[in-house]
């Protein structure tokens, strides 16, 4: 069986080198104690204080004090079709870490699915994308090791036709049935009738298109037309359209109007210069 190899790479001042370590070691532990066993996995975890010391094939989960984009938390490919995650420094990271190591182990690529039947009533089967952690992502559903708070992730059975008592569904045991969602959890699917992705749960994750003018900064939302903002600064309008996000639909909520789901995806794309 191939290893895989995780490094954990810290680009703030807010971690202290021992206790990138031990967050390290916990999720060493996480991943051969808990995670490789149930889905057939094998791992290592490393710490590294510089990006520039992670050896070549090592996939890096690295935490930043701004990782600027929004949506632009979790794991990705670089040009070389690498996994490699950022995750945002707050109190949290630890979990977060954790959350974008169970997923990019189980998923490297972000393409994996599994077909089910759909929880949105009269649908039918769907494929449903393979995010172990989603569903559980709430902090209140973490557990403890090595006294690190780490994410719960859920089992190759949560995609069961039909719930088994006897069965584990994820793994601290707080999913109960398949494809339950839990409290600020969410659940992505494909329609393959329509071809247009879907989700459910308490989150949901909207692209936003960021423009910097010549004074100020702007932003608007594909899936929520009208929806838009404008900052002095790249910050300012970051966290002016996620107010706007929230005001705009709760309007349409208040006027009784579909809220869109979100379905638009952006790509970087390298091109000679002119």
């Amino acid at each position: 069986m191939l290893t895989h190899q995780i490094a954990l790479v810290s680009k703030t001042r807010h971690i202290k080198t021992s206790d990138l370590s031990k967050v390290a070691a916990a999720l060493q532990k996480q991943a051969t104690r808990d995670l490789g066993p149930i889905w057939g996995i094998q791992a290592t975890v490393d710490a590294f204080e510089l990006l520039k010391d992670v050896p070549a094939g090592y996939w890096p989960i690295i935490i930043k004090d701004n990782i600027h984009e929004p949506g632009a938390a979790g794991y990705h490919t670089d040009k070389y079709k690498q996994p490699f995650a950022l995750v945002q420094f707050d109190e949290g990271w630890a979990l977060t870490s954790s959350h974008e190591m169970c997923e990019m182990l189980v998923d490297p690529f972000g393409s994996r699915m599994v077909s089910s039947g759909s929880i949105k009533q009269g649908q039918g089967r769907v494929n449903y994308l393979v995010e172990v952690s989603d569903p559980c992502e709430d902090d209140t559903f973490a557990y403890s090791v090595n006294g690190i708070m780490l994410s719960d992730f859920y089992t190759p059975n949560y995609f069961d036709p039909v719930s088994t008592p006897s069965v584990r569904y994820s793994f601290t045991g707080a999913i109960k049935a398949p494809k339950q969602v839990l409290k600020n959890g969410y659940l992505s699917w494909l329609d393959p009738e329509t071809g247009r992705s879907e989700g459910d749960g308490t989150m949901s994750r909207y692209m936003v298109v960021v423009e910097r003018g010549e004074s100020s900064w702007g932003a608007h939302v594909p899936d929520l037309p009208g929806c838009v903002a404008v900052g002095e600064t790249r910050d300012d309008v970051l966290s002016l359209i996620r107010e706007a996000i929230g005001l705009h639909i709760d309007e349409l909520k208040q006027a009784g109007q579909p809220v869109p789901k979100p379905s638009s995806e952006g790509e970087f794309v390298d091109v000679e210069a002119a």
